[in-house]
């Protein structure tokens, strides 16, 4: 029995983030993201001399995020980022091959209880 499966999708997120800097160092920043996906699958199976393909699955997904972050700027172009709470929510519908549905929605909040996320990037352009 061997089995094989594919997937083939694309994701596109959109972002928007405001600043507040202290002596252009030391602040915040609060944003938020919408986003949306698409994959389709194919599985076939085959057993013997036997080969059989499932019908073209299909997968949506939206999501949207707001965080809230401590930032520092030790230098021009070099930051340093803390979330200190992220809440977000995703929704997944799936249809498979055999026109069955599925839809599953999440919702999450995540504090400075539930960890600490860090972060480290450089800045392109002026600051």
């Amino acid at each position: 029995l061997s089995s094989e499966s594919t997937s083939k999708g694309f994701a596109v997120n959109a972002f928007a983030r405001k600043y507040v800097l202290y002596n252009n160092k030391f602040g915040f920043r609060v944003g938020t993201y919408i986003g949306y996906g698409n994959s389709k699958m194919k599985d076939v199976t085959t057993s013997g001399f036997t080969t059989t393909q499932q019908p073209d699955g299909t997968d949506n997904s939206y999501s949207a995020s707001a965080k809230f972050d401590l930032v520092y700027y030790p230098s021009n172009k070099i930051g340093l980022a803390a979330t200190l709470a992220n809440a977000n929510y995703t929704r997944v519908k799936q249809k498979t091959g055999d026109d069955r549905n599925l839809s599953i929605e999440n919702w999450g909040v995540s504090t400075l209880s539930n960890g600490i996320t860090l972060s480290v990037f450089y800045v392109l352009g002026a600051k």
